[in-house]
């Protein structure tokens, strides 16, 4: 029985910290989900508003950003406003600059 608690105790903390881990992954993808079904639920108006707001912040206050704070605000900035459905060519123009580019 001794032998058993040995062998079989550390598989099952293994299992308990990956049910722990894919529980937190399971959750995080739900809310993911729900905050990506907001933006998309917003009207359209409300949505050039804060896409209008935050291309005046990327054009103005980042263009020349300086500082880790003021460089990923302005990074946060840009990936908001291009998964919003009304962010077209201008939106996307002022985003891109601050967007990581894809690497291979």
């Amino acid at each position: 029985m001794h032998t058993l608690q040995r062998t079989c105790g550390p598989i099952l903390k293994w299992m308990a910290a990956f049910l722990v881990v894919l529980a937190l992954v399971a959750l995080y993808v739900v809310l993911r989900s729900q905050a990506e079904h907001d933006l998309r639920s917003l009207a359209p108006a409300e949505q050039r508003d804060l896409i209008d707001r935050a291309v005046a912040t990327l054009r103005g206050p980042c263009a020349h950003a300086r500082g880790a704070e003021l460089t990923t605000y302005c990074r946060e900035q840009a990936g908001f406003i291009v998964r919003l459905p009304a962010c077209h060519r201008v939106c996307r123009d002022a985003a891109k600059d601050f967007l990581p580019t894809p690497q291979r």
